[in-house]
């Protein structure tokens, strides 16, 4: 008898996908792509994954919309 099952979940979540940075002698490009996918199928196409703290400061992320 397994104590600790291995368990897969046996739903769609909510992810997102890329975040890109690039430095150059001018300073720091920063992008990222909009879509929110649910499974297989694009929920969302605009959600912002950028944002600007402050002057010197951006936030970006990936991943799961809800960690945002």
């Amino acid at each position: 008898m397994v104590e600790n099952p291995l368990q897969h979940s046996m739903g769609a979540v909510n992810v997102g996908t890329s975040v890109m940075a690039i430095k150059y002698s001018g300073g720091v490009m920063l992008a990222a792509d909009t879509a929110i996918s649910y499974g297989g199928m694009r929920k969302v196409k605009d959600a912002r994954r950028i944002e600007k703290l402050n002057d010197e400061c951006i936030y970006a992320s990936s991943g799961e919309m809800a960690d945002h």
